[in-house]
């Protein structure tokens, strides 16, 4: 439900010629990384209030439950074979020799 909300809440940008600091909803949607990150801050505000005794009627696997954070997708790392490796090397020592 609340859950649901935040992945479904628009992504905010400045507003054209309006105030300093106003926003209006973009009709863009949030990335994953960026709604996990609301996700994880409010399961942090949520755990603290519960250890404190604030939440009584709510345990660590309820949080864990309902504040899933979503799927993102991670790009594979493209390797390098050890003579592309060496010929990087010595274009960093190149170049660090002529900024230097």
């Amino acid at each position: 439900m609340f859950r649901d909300w935040v992945v479904a809440k628009p992504k905010a940008a400045a507003k054209r010629k309006g105030k300093r600091g106003e926003m209006r909803a973009s009709e863009r949607k949030r990335s994953p990384v960026s709604i996990n990150s609301e996700l994880r801050a409010l399961k942090t505000v949520l755990n603290a209030w519960r250890t404190a005794g604030l939440l009584p009627r709510i345990t660590r696997d309820d949080l864990t439950d309902t504040l899933k954070a979503l799927p993102t997708p991670r790009e594979q790392p493209t390797y390098l074979h050890p003579e592309q490796l060496k010929k990087l090397l010595q274009a960093a020592q190149r170049h660090d020799v002529a900024t230097f």
